[in-house]
């Protein structure tokens, strides 16, 4: 975890590779 904003789980399906943005939407 370097890069992105700090989030407490990461849900199944969303990447946490350079893709905030979609990661975001994933919430």
């Amino acid at each position: 975890s370097s890069s992105g904003p700090s989030a407490p789980s990461i849900p199944s399906g969303a990447k946490r590779t350079r893709q905030d943005a979609t990661y975001a939407v994933f919430q």
